[in-house]
């Protein structure tokens, strides 16, 4: 029984050490403050940080169906659309999309979302979406700005 017991024990100090771990294996990739605009690709976790708050954003997917800018002619100027996620340390998330482009009849330059977790709100703004070159390839990437609203 006192075998039985130890045992037990054992298991239980290693899946509460597991447990306690499990907050830590978030990747982030970049820190940014809050306020400022930033770069991201897809699946790169950007935790934002200021004295009262942290944030981890992370793009889920980058869809640009907008014209190139080198065609004269362009019937349909499509747009482009942000799909991310926006959780806090205490794990509430929300996710959103933004657009740029035509959506719903109107051409947006920029867009905006307002998300709140816990209690506070972030206003999310998307800026831009570009293709960028890196290692003989082309990575979209979406400029952003959390603004912590407090």
């Amino acid at each position: 029984m006192k075998q039985f017991n130890s045992i037990l024990t054992i298991f239980i100090c290693l899946g509460l050490f597991l447990t306690a771990c499990e907050k830590e294996l978030i990747k982030v990739s970049k820190e940014n403050a809050f306020n400022t605009q930033f770069k991201s690709t897809v699946n790169e976790q950007v935790l934002l940080t200021n004295e009262s708050s942290r944030v981890l954003l992370e793009i889920k997917s980058i869809s640009d169906k907008r014209c190139q800018e080198d065609h004269e002619v362009c019937p349909d100027p499509g747009n482009a659309t942000v799909r991310f996620e926006l959780s806090n340390l205490d794990n509430s998330r929300a996710e959103s999309l933004l657009h740029l482009g035509l959506f719903n009849e109107e051409e947006k330059e920029s867009d905006s979302v307002m998300i709140n977790l816990d209690g506070r709100s972030y206003l999310v703004s998307l800026h831009g979406v570009n293709q960028d070159s890196g290692d003989d390839i082309e990575i979209q990437t979406a400029e952003l700005c959390v603004k912590s609203q407090q």
